[in-house]
């Protein structure tokens, strides 16, 4: 399970290099699909929907994060906000 997860993660991010917009929305599915499949009934499980959740999150993040160094601003004002947090911040392009 977890060398899938792992696997899937790489496809994703490297995908994201080429095709940022793929690695958006492709994230933004994969949280809507999770935060769907968080109830115990629907889905696979709790534990496995906020491991999705967490890998979706973090694949639309890092697709926001190319857009933003290669286009020099923000596709989304909730991105721009997420990456003036705490950890996040360091990560952010100069012009933000």
């Amino acid at each position: 399970m977890v060398e899938a997860v792992v696997i899937a993660v790489g496809c994703m991010l490297v995908l994201a290099l080429r095709f940022p917009v793929l690695a958006r929305w492709g994230g933004f599915l994969l949280v809507v699909d999770s935060v769907g499949s968080l109830h115990p009934q629907l889905g696979h499980g709790v534990l496995i929907s906020l491991m999705w959740l967490i890998v979706g999150l973090a694949v639309w993040l890092y697709g926001h994060l190319i857009e933003a160094y290669r286009n020099g601003f923000w596709r989304s004002w909730l991105a721009m906000h997420a990456f003036r947090l705490p950890m996040l911040r360091v990560l952010r392009p100069a012009f933000a």
